[in-house]
């Protein structure tokens, strides 16, 4: 059964991974990649996201995501 979460619950549990990942990677390294990404929806316990450019998007998925979350998507700004 699909489940689809309120667009609150998705910018409540990004929030939740922000502080965690701000605090782990340090402040200079989270404001360089994660500072402008936004949460787009919840999922099928799927969190996507917005991120500001396609640079930042690749540093996310090859050096951020592996290893800390075990079903990531991360897109592009529409």
């Amino acid at each position: 059964m699909e489940k689809q979460f309120a667009p609150e619950a998705a910018d409540d549990l990004w929030q939740a991974v922000s502080r965690l990942l701000r605090a782990q990677l340090g402040d200079a390294t989270y404001r360089t990649w994660l500072a402008g990404v936004q949460a787009l929806d919840l999922h099928n316990g799927v969190l996507r996201l917005s991120v500001p450019h396609q640079v930042a998007r690749q540093r996310i998925e090859t050096c951020l995501v592996s290893g800390r979350a075990q079903r990531v998507h991360v897109g592009g700004r529409a």
